[in-house]
């Protein structure tokens, strides 16, 4: 059984004074052409923190968002809601499995991102072949959209990472997910994964879906294991015209680093190819987990504040980008 929510540590931090969340200050997003736009039309970047998955590190209420928004500023936050109950001969613990808990520590993170007013990625946090959920996925995205979708702060990530599946296949489900998202909520941004743990963009840029607005198409990288193909599959896409959202990137190999290995280099030039490029980018992970790409130490708490000393080689860089 997952964890209980934690409570009881007290009331959360004081916004400074000079504090203004992302979606304050830039309003409902919208694509045009292959950027992501604020309210106005104007480009923007966003930046900000992946959890890992919210049935293994929960975050503390009132406390974890708030000192990221307010210390780290962070634009957006992206709760890894993990769908499947059993991967690998292993129990995950996912929405399948409790949905209940799932729901209610998601819905918590998506009401702290509200009252802080940033935005916040409703993630279907999948490895799989998106069609084997559809039905649980199309009726948890109905209840969010009923729920959340009058807010200019919701974003969709409709399915993660896609595994051992067609783009074809992918587009199935997205054809079927998206309408039923649209049908309540017609505006705000929806993230669709591509091909091979969102990889292959390059596949949706040749055969990209059609007739819906405010979509966009997720690239997820590793910079110790892929960084070879990184920008040039992202300069293509971007050049044929395909919207990118890098809603996962870590700097250590695609196990996250359980191998004690961290790319620095490599992560500040990826990073500076999606801030020239006005890509935005959301890192993995926020977690104490012990592996290379968690932004805190194993065993220091996730209740924030964190001093240098808390945080990892991976959450110093990625904290200072963020506040660059």
């Amino acid at each position: 059984m997952p964890p209980l929510v934690r409570e009881g540590f007290g009331p959360g931090p004081d916004a400074p004074g000079d504090y203004l969340g992302a979606a304050a200050e830039h309003g409902a997003l919208q694509v045009i052409g292959t950027q992501l736009c604020d309210e106005s039309g104007t480009p923007i970047q966003l930046k900000g923190v992946s959890t890992h998955g919210i049935q293994w590190f929960p975050t503390y209420p009132k406390h974890t968002v708030y000192h990221l928004a307010y210390d780290w500023g962070i634009d957006v936050i992206r709760p890894a809601m993990y769908v499947e109950d059993y991967k690998d001969d292993a129990y995950w613990a996912g929405y399948i499995a409790e949905p209940e808990y799932m729901t209610n520590k998601l819905t918590e993170i998506i009401d702290e991102a509200l009252d802080l007013d940033i935005y916040v990625l409703v993630d279907w946090h999948i490895h799989n072949n998106p069609n084997n959920f559809t039905t649980q996925a199309v009726r948890f995205f109905e209840d969010m959209a009923t729920q959340y979708g009058g807010y200019p702060n919701i974003m969709y990530e409709i399915c993660n990472e896609p595994e051992g599946v067609s783009w074809a296949d992918v587009k199935n489900y997205a054809n079927t997910v998206i309408p039923a998202i649209r049908a309540i909520d017609p505006d705000n941004l929806i993230i669709v994964g591509t091909q091979d743990w969102s990889q292959r963009i390059d596949l949706a840029a040749a055969d990209p879906l059609t007739g819906y607005t405010n979509i966009m198409y997720a690239l997820h990288f590793y910079a110790g294991e892929h960084f070879s193909w990184v920008q040039e599959r992202g300069n293509n896409a971007l050049s044929s015209g395909l919207p990118i959202f890098v809603s996962e990137w870590g700097g250590s190999d695609y196990s996250g680093g359980d191998n004690g290995l961290f790319f620095q280099n490599e992560s500040e030039i990826l990073v500076d190819w999606m801030n020239d490029n006005n890509i935005s980018w959301m890192n993995w992970s926020f977690s104490n987990k012990d592996e290379t790409s968690a932004a805190v130490k194993p065993g220091v708490r996730l209740l924030g504040p964190w001093a240098d000393q808390d945080l990892t080689q991976s959450g110093i860089m990625v904290k200072g980008m963020i506040k660059d």
